[in-house]
Order: structure tokens, then C-alpha cells, then sequence
């Protein structure tokens, strides 16, 4: 098995392929950092030493702003990767990746145990008692990492659910879902946990799984609110059902936030903020001001506002609406009561974009919004066909052609002002001959769920499926992530 090229010899395009099992649904992964003292105490760990850690290699962004759209054109690397084997939980103890693209689907080891001093383990228990447990499989990207979860108490029905909600530097936010049995219906409705795992960056010790307070209470105060008819079913709890609206934060090394936002239709926008790092035992409801421009119809874009992604923006979460090409930033560390909620537009909209549903994975299959704390660029990317239009995949064929285009923000000194500058674009026609495209078995589809590298912001990676499973089935066996450097 060949192993992927390291950074430093980056071509500037890189094939990577491993099998899925999955339907045709979200490959919207999520990024992990991990520091350098994280990656040094759990190859200690895992290797059994006590003496002072070695040194290991950081790679640094070295990203640049550029002003001028250019096109991709270069020569390509493929790799090919057998399958995972879904046995093996371990990580390469000489290669802990800096980063990760952490799959948001979690895998199960109820029948199988951790292995023996697995040195990214943490347990904690449910607010019904269950006791969990969580381990990482570290790998350096492309190719995705994995989390795994033992839950024997689980329901045998089905319906409890563990997810992978955000991540920011090395903080993990989990949610779970299982049904409770509520007055006055006839089905159970969820209660929802919220964990934060930390990699023990902070405190330098062995990693953490806090349990949050639930949004809901205790629950006995969850049924208390079925019983009361106070319970209100809104598009707010889809959001919250697929963790649309609440990400975590970290500020230094030791602050950690948790923050979700409530926009309801005409109603006052609520964020709910809790502090685990503070361990804080309740959240706090806040009236945030919302700062926008004269130009906006405020009215209309609250009633219409639907969250598709939450992510870190300096001391600041940015919930992201991509149907009507917004977002808004908020200082989620802002200790006052009305922290400012901040308009931002995004740089462009596909005019035929329209929301059918809340389902992030369609948001996420074309475009991403994606910050890098030691670059300080805000990146936006946006898959379309040709003609700048949004890509039907069941109608797409090879000959129809994509382009990916990519904008960063700037923020000029002195006012603030921001102000969005059109970036690199690449187009099919430009990669579809190239060595390691050539190699993918053809037809193969547009380009899919963009993520931009954390360790080089011109590298960003799609995923790219068989078309003839894209179109004719609705499982596909095939699909590669593909690093391509936007800049070379």
C-alpha cells in the first residue's frame, strides 16, 4: 500500500480512494486540530513513555491572499487505498496527523472491546445513566478519521442516536439523541445530550468527555413541558435534530464555549451559551442585537432564516444560511446580555438555489465557508455547473462540466470593513486529463462537499463519486477525496 504524499511535497492534485458503505448522503466531514503538545502526550501514551516528549513535525500555513481569480492547472498523484479494515481502531503512533477529517458518521464497539491504553479514550454517562465511552481513529488527511463509540445501554429499537455535531482546534462536540415517553402524545419525543471532548490541551492531562446540562432540563422538566402544553414543535427542532444550530468554541487553551442560536420566524433571536470550561451547571439566554445594513429587508430574512452550518470565526461562531447567502457572526465570549449579532453576505448566490428542506448535506454537497486561525483567511467555496448554476446530480452528465470557485474575505484596518475578493477557480476541463483523474473509472461526477485544508488554505479537498452510481442507484460503493491546490 503506498503511502500519500507528505505536505512539503504536495503536487497539485492528490487522489486518495477508500470504500463507503453509505447511501447517498452527507460526506460534509468535520476538521480536527491538533496541537503539537496533544499529538506528543498521546504518542507517549500509546507508546508507554515518561520521559520528555520528542519533537514532532508541525507544518505550518504559509496562505496567502490573492486578489486575481486564477485557474488550477497541473499534474495529478493518484493513490490507491484498499478499503479500511473496520476492525482496526489504531492510529500510527510515528505519523499523529495535525489535523483530521473526522467522519460525522460514529462507529460502533459495543461487542468488541478499546484497545489497551488507547490514548485518545474518554468516558462519561447520559442524563439517563448510560455509560459511553469514545476513541479516535487518527489519519492524516485525505483519508478520513474515524470516531468510535461503545454504548452498551443503547435501545435495541434503533432510535438512539450519537452524532458528530462541530469541532474547533481540539474540542469535539457530540450530540445524543433517545426517545423519552411525554404526556399527552402518543410517541416518544427525543431528549437530547450535548458532549464536549477535549483532547487535554487546556490542562495538559488525558482527554475529557463532558456531559452538558441538557437545553430541555432534567428529564422530568422535559415531560413537565408536555404536561404543562408549553412544548412547541418548530422548524427549530429540525435544526436542532440534525445540530444545524449550535457549535463549540475554543478560546486559548483553557476557555471552551458552547452556543447555540434560535431565529424563529418574526420572533427576537435568542442564543443559549454555556461555558464548560467555566463548569458552568445551567445556560445562559441571551437577546442578541442584530446589526445589519439599511439595504436588507430584516423582516423577511429572519422569517426565512434556516442555519445549514456553525463555524469558528476568531472569538466568534458564524452561523451560516447559504439558501439566502448570509451569515451572522456572533462573540459568543461577550459577556453582556445583548452581544452584537453582525450581518455578513456571502459572495455569491446561485440564482436557482432554493431551500426544499433543512437537510444539511444538500448545503453541504456544493458549498462551505471554512476560517484558518493562523492564516486569518475566511474562505468561501462554491461548486456550480458551467454556467454558474446549481449542479443536479441525478441529471448531471460528464459532458455538462463544473467549475469550483473560491472567495476570501478581507477586513480593512482602521473601519472594519469587510469585503469579499474573488479567488482561484478551477474547471473540468482543466483536471478531467490530468494523471490521477485519469485513473478514476470514468464517467466520474462534479466535484462534491469541499472542506479546505487547515494546514494550507490554497488545498482544498472535494469528494468525487462514480457518476453511474451517482445517477442509477441510490448506493454507490466507489469514492475518492481529491486534494487539489487551488493556487499551482
Amino acid at each position: 500500500m503506498q503511502e500519500h504524499a507528505t505536505r512539503e511535497g504536495w503536487r497539485s492534485v492528490h487522489v486518495e480512494q477508500w470504500s463507503t458503505w453509505l447511501t447517498n448522503a452527507c460526506h460534509a466531514y468535520v476538521r480536527l486540530k491538533l496541537p503539537e503538545r496533544v499529538r506528543c502526550a498521546w504518542a507517549l501514551r500509546r507508546l508507554g513513555y515518561n520521559r520528555q516528549s520528542p519533537k514532532i513535525p508541525f507544518f505550518p500555513c504559509h496562505s496567502k491572499v490573492e486578489t486575481q481569480p486564477q485557474s488550477a492547472s497541473a499534474t495529478a498523484v493518484a493513490v490507491r487505498r484498499e478499503p479500511p479494515d473496520p476492525t482496526d481502531m489504531s492510529s500510527s503512533t510515528s505519523s499523529l496527523p495535525d489535523w483530521a477529517l473526522v467522519d460525522p458518521y460514529i462507529f460502533g464497539r459495543d461487542g468488541d472491546p478499546f484497545p489497551a491504553d488507547e490514548p485518545t479514550e474518554a468516558s462519561s454517562t447520559n442524563s439517563r445513566g448510560d455509560k459511553i465511552r469514545v476513541c479516535f481513529q487518527l489519519h492524516e488527511p485525505p483519508r478520513p478519521s474515524r470516531i468510535y463509540l461503545s454504548w452498551p445501554d443503547s435501545t435495541a429499537e434503533g432510535f438512539d442516536r450519537f452524532d458528530v455535531v462541530a469541532a474547533h482546534r481540539d474540542v469535539v462536540l457530540f450530540q445524543m439523541a433517545y426517545p423519552v415517553p411525554v404526556p399527552r402524545r402518543e410517541y416518544p419525543y427525543d431528549m437530547y445530550d450535548y458532549f464536549v471532548y477535549d483532547a487535554g490541551a487546556g490542562g495538559g492531562g488525558a482527554p475529557s468527555l463532558h456531559r452538558l446540562p441538557s437545553i430541555y432540563g432534567t428529564v422530568d422538566e422535559f415531560r413537565a413541558l408536555f404536561e404543562a402544553g408549553t412544548f412547541q414543535s418548530t422548524h427549530q427542532m429540525v435544526g436542532r435534530m440534525e445540530g444545524l444550530d449550535i457549535a463549540v468554541l475554543r478560546r486559548g487553551e483553557k476557555d471552551v464555549a458552547v452556543a447555540e442560536l434560535q431565529i424563529f420566524r418574526s420572533k427576537e433571536p435568542e442564543l443559549h451559551v454555556i461555558f464548560p470550561s467555566e463548569s458552568t451547571t445551567s445556560w445562559k439566554v441571551k437577546k442578541p442585537r442584530y446589526i445589519h445594513g439599511p439595504e436588507l429587508d430584516s423582516e423577511d430574512f429572519l422569517w426565512n432564516w434556516c442555519a445549514d452550518a456553525v463555524i469558528p470565526f476568531g472569538e466568534n461562531l458564524c452561523w451560516v444560511d447559504y439558501y439566502q447567502g448570509a451569515a451572522l457572526l456572533c462573540n459568543v465570549f461577550d459577556d453582556t446580555d445583548s452581544p452584537e449579532l453582525q450581518y455578513l453576505a456571502l459572495p455569491a448566490r446561485p440564482p436557482d438555489l432554493i431551500r426544499y428542506h433543512t437537510a444539511k448535506s444538500l448545503a453541504a454537497m456544493d458549498m462551505t465557508l471554512s476560517f484558518d486561525e493562523e492564516s486569518g483567511v475566511l474562505k468561501y467555496v462554491l461548486i456550480t455547473d458551467a454556467n454558474g448554476r446549481m449542479i443536479d446530480s441525478r441529471r448531471y452528465k460528464a459532458e455538462y462540466g463544473f467549475m469550483a470557485a473560491t472567495w476570501t474575505l478581507q477586513i480593512r484596518e482602521g473601519n472594519g470593513e469587510m469585503a469579499w475578493v474573488a479567488g482561484d477557480v478551477v474547471k473540468s476541463e482543466d483536471i478531467c486529463t490530468l494523471e490521477g483523474f485519469v485513473l478514476l473509472p470514468w464517467p466520474w461526477g462534479p466535484f462534491q462537499y469541499p472542506h479546505v485544508s487547515l494546514s494550507n488554505t490554497d488545498i482544498v479537498f472535494f469528494v468525487v463519486k462514480e457518476l453511474e452510481q451517482m445517477v442509477g442507484k441510490a448506493e454507490y460503493d466507489n469514492a475518492w477525496i481529491v486534494a487539489i491546490d487551488m493556487r499551482n
